[in-house]
């Protein structure tokens, strides 16, 4: 396993042990990385991160992140964020987030802080003082303390799609 030791640690692609003061940044990222300041993966992240500050990958993340203040995740997360303060997964989360803030466009297992959102096609559970789903009718938007998403669309919800989708007729004789 190799290991690399630095003030700012930049390189394209690296497997094993990177250790900074400030920060890891690279384009494919597989093994652990311990930072001062923030982790970055410019593609995707292999492994365990952890930082003091930020962990950040624009594609997906696969492994553990544990963070000072964040994790943020373009793409989708397969595995643990654990922050102290805010997780952003931009699209699916395949595993679990902990910290004050959480937050996933599609989720697919557990949300546990204060504040947790989820989007409307998500199966999970969410534990917090606010729980939000979006893309649901305002009544169902808000859900305190424990609530089990199980993303299947109500009945009233899928029967007002069917009534605005209408057939389109097309003439044989134009």
């Amino acid at each position: 396993m190799d290991i690399k030791i630095g003030l700012h640690n930049k390189t394209e692609q690296y497997s094993g042990l990177e250790i900074a003061l400030i920060s890891n940044e690279k384009n494919d990222s597989r093994g652990v990385n311990v930072a001062g300041g923030w982790n970055e993966a410019k593609d995707s992240s292999y492994g365990v991160n952890v930082a003091l500050g930020i962990n950040g990958a624009v594609d997906s993340s696969y492994g553990v992140n544990v963070a000072g203040v964040g994790n943020v995740v373009k793409d989708s997360s397969y595995g643990m964020n654990v922050a102290g303060l805010a997780n952003y997964v931009e699209k699916e989360m395949y595993g679990a987030q902990l910290s004050l803030v959480n937050a996933a466009g599609k989720l697919r297992g557990l949300q546990a802080g204060l504040y947790n959102v989820c989007g409307e096609d998500s199966k999970g559970l969410q534990i917090g003082l606010i729980n939000r789903r979006e893309g649901v009718p305002w009544y169902a938007k808000i859900t305190p303390v424990i609530a089990i998403r199980t993303g299947i669309k109500r009945k009233e919800e899928t029967l007002t799609q069917k009534q605005e989708e209408k057939p389109t007729y097309v003439s044989a004789s134009q």
